[in-house]
């Protein structure tokens, strides 16, 4: 399980006339299930986060203008299956090549008290990327990963990228402790009608996880 507090900012709206966002705190959520096979681990997560800011005056979202004080929300969830095949591995280090897919379920809505315009994302992202953990003794390790994801079928054109590094503290064979740090970037381009709509976010921010080996 994951609790991962991230700072978000980016931009939303209609090309050329997109609103700053900025939002201080939002909490983001993780199940994950994991296979170690040794050479290679399947790994199967589950997470969900929200996001609102103010949206600007005289900034546009699926071709409306709000005329008064709006509000931005993003409601993501994503459902991914990863697989991480051993590179490299000793006493000091283990090296893994990841690649997988990531089931993508994302609206973002732009409200005031009059119009509600939303845009849609759904598709399934495929994913590659590389990560490692060093271990500095037998309960105490670092680990890192970078993975990257490309979508571009129709309207719909959606980027990521997911850079984390945690520290991890193993006192039992059952159980251990993740504190660390993850910055996730999503770009979302949709048109519709002629009309080109996008979100930019990159979130940020410490996480704290918990693992059961069974």
């Amino acid at each position: 399980f994951r609790y991962w507090s991230a700072e978000a900012s980016g931009v939303v709206g209609d090309l050329g006339a997109e609103s700053t966002q900025k939002d201080e705190s939002d909490a983001g959520y993780s199940l994950v299930f994991r296979l170690d096979f040794g050479r290679t681990i399947s790994e199967l997560s589950y997470t969900k986060f929200e996001l609102s800011s103010p949206f600007e005056l005289g900034k546009t979202f699926r071709d409306y203008t709000p005329v008064q004080a709006a509000k931005t929300k993003l409601d993501m969830q994503t459902i991914d299956l990863k697989f991480r095949n051993l590179i490299h591995e000793d006493e000091y280090v283990s090296m893994r090549w990841s690649y997988g897919l990531s089931v993508l379920d994302l609206t973002n809505t732009v409200h005031d008290s009059l119009v509600e315009r939303k845009l849609n994302i759904k598709g399934y992202v495929p994913t590659i990327g590389i990560e490692g953990e060093w271990f500095w003794s037998r309960d105490l390790s670092v680990r890192s990963h970078l993975r990257f994801g490309d979508l571009n079928i129709g309207s719909d054109d959606v980027r990521i990228k997911d850079l984390e590094l945690g520290l991890i503290y193993m006192p039992y064979d059952a159980f251990n402790l993740e504190l660390g740090y993850k910055n996730y970037s999503l770009d979302v381009a949709k048109t519709i009608n002629g009309t080109t709509s996008i979100l930019e976010q990159n979130l940020k921010g410490p996480f704290t996880q918990v693992n059961w080996l069974f």
